[in-house]
């Protein structure tokens, strides 16, 4: 490519530069031959004595015949024979050449420019594809983990259906074991208790106002007692007569005595205490008692083990009767309970 531009360069200052012809020369003598040189004397004397044989009147020369003569002089053939050519001088117009010059240079410039603006142009496109293969490629790879993502997630869609479906019948199995458990847990209890201990407690009257507190095991294992305690609580009389038992077992007060007592089952009831309700209130107390003026209940909680050394309790509740004077059991479940 640098060779045509330079080549191009030269072939424009060699137009620029043309040869200027130097100043004319003396014209070259002709050498004409002897023939040629009788015959115009030939033509010479004829003319004179033409003249002379003319007559004096009509003295006044006719202008056709001397042209005719002229021309027929002129168009006679010569030989012409060239001695040397004259000399040819090259010389240069100054401010031209300089203007051929820069013009030269200046066009090699813009040729060069426009070369390396054609090559810069060819990198750029070079570029310009290269960037457009590597978008190309990168759409392709992203098209490709985009369907590698969609099918991971079908994949895991359809693993998480597995699952759930795993999981509906684990926990479709754990609900079955649960049933199965809770009635083996049942059966369980059901035997436990048709062979543990039972406690039940009893203020069994032994005079107008005295009353023994007996313990019995009703069960079919030994109980061991551990301790109990009896309470009495007086309040005012109620419409319905009785307080209720949340607001009975969970009073203050009384005493608990902590003692440990083995009973078999059904055997003679154990005697654990007495109670004398005229040394307990006096006889004014029981009187009010007695008229209504006040109530009385007494309550109480007897702890026990059984045969497994698994802790039980028995809730017992007895109200003085005004009618009767006496202390009788209240048969309502929620003051009589066993755990």
């Amino acid at each position: 490519m640098t060779k045509v531009c330079i080549l191009c360069a030269l072939f424009l200052l060699q137009q620029g530069t043309r040869p200027v012809p130097g100043p004319p020369k003396p014209p070259i003598t002709e050498q004409k031959s002897p023939d040629a040189d009788q015959k115009k004397t030939g033509a010479t004397k004829q003319g004179t004595n033409s003249s002379s044989g003319i007559s004096k009147s009509d003295t006044t020369p006719n202008p056709t015949d001397q042209n005719t003569s002229h021309v027929t002089s002129r168009n006679e053939k010569s030989s012409v024979r060239v001695i040397s050519l004259p000399p040819v001088t090259i010389e240069r117009d100054i401010p031209t050449f300089v203007i051929s010059v820069v013009l030269a240079i200046i066009g090699i410039v813009g040729i060069i420019v426009g070369v390396c603006t054609l090559l810069t142009i060819q990198k750029q496109t070079r570029a310009t594809k290269d960037a457009a293969e590597a978008a190309a490629d990168s759409v392709r790879a992203i098209r490709d983990q985009t369907a590698h993502i969609a099918r991971q997630a079908l994949s895991m869609r359809r693993q998480t259906t597995i699952l759930r479906d795993s999981l509906k019948a684990a926990k479709d199995s754990a609900d079955a074991a649960k049933v199965g458990a809770d009635a083996a847990k049942a059966n369980i209890k059901v035997l436990l208790d048709s062979e543990r201990a039972w406690v039940d407690v009893w203020l069994h009257q032994m005079g107008p106002a005295i009353y023994n507190l007996e313990i019995r095991n009703c069960g079919k294992t030994v109980a061991m007692i551990t301790e109990w305690s009896v309470n009495p609580k007086t309040y005012p009389v109620p419409p319905d007569g009785v307080p209720e038992a949340k607001d009975i077992f969970t009073s203050d007060g009384g005493t608990v005595v902590r003692r440990s007592k083995l009973l078999a089952p059904d055997e003679t009831p154990w005697t654990a205490d007495s109670y004398n309700l005229v040394a307990i209130f006096g006889e004014e107390q029981l009187n009010r008692f007695a008229t209504r003026a006040m109530g009385l209940v007494y309550w109480g909680i007897m702890r026990y083990e059984n045969i497994a050394g698994q802790p039980h309790e028995t809730y017992f509740c007895y109200w003085f009767n005004p009618g009767t004077r006496t202390l009788r059991p209240v048969e309502y479940p929620e003051y009589n309970k066993h755990t």
